[in-house]
């Protein structure tokens, strides 16, 4: 009989939002633009990821690569592990966004000839829309095709703030640090 896979979880304050996020022995499967840890929850049971733990973990490798990030460390999640799911296409979309160098950005169709289909880039738009592990999964790094910011689950004040904390210059300013 196969042992049911624990969903450890950890909420953070970072300098744009709060954050919680959860994984299993795989590696990070969510990650969540508030401090409740329902919608992590949600998207484990959506998926059948395993059992949610009742109470939140501290001091995971995970919250060590959020705290680095925010503090400057670009690469912090050069070596997470992520264990997305998703559609085959979903896959490949979120494997393309981990492609895109930090302090750069593509356009969905950029991302979509990348994937031999020019005119996919609305489904990479929904596939960016379901990435489960933003931030890490670096979807606040696609942009519309003219360089406007688009939509993103943290809003777009959030996703101003990741690119320009990775040095890409927006026109959106107007984020508040929390």
């Amino acid at each position: 009989m196969m042992k049911t896979q624990i969903i450890e979880w950890q909420t953070l304050k970072t300098p744009v939002c709060p954050l919680a996020f959860a994984w299993n022995r795989t590696g990070l499967v969510a990650v969540s633009f508030d401090e409740k840890p329902s919608h992590l929850r949600a998207h484990v049971e959506r998926h059948g990821l395993g059992a949610f733990s009742e109470r939140a973990t501290s001091g995971s490798a995970y919250e060590t690569a959020f705290l680095r990030y925010f503090d400057g460390d670009l690469n912090a999640f050069d070596k997470i592990q992520v264990a997305p799911v998703g559609t085959a296409f979903n896959m490949a979309v979120w494997a393309a966004l981990q492609e895109i160098p930090c302090g750069q950005t593509r356009t969905y169709g950029e991302l979509a000839e990348g994937l031999g289909n020019k005119g996919a880039a609305r489904a990479v738009g929904l596939a960016c829309n379901r990435n489960p592990i933003a931030i890490v999964i670096p979807c606040h790094r696609v942009v519309g095709s003219s360089g406007k910011l688009t939509g993103f689950a943290g809003g777009l004040d959030v996703k101003a703030w990741l690119l320009t904390h990775e040095g890409v210059r927006t026109e959106n300013k107007q984020y508040q640090l929390l």
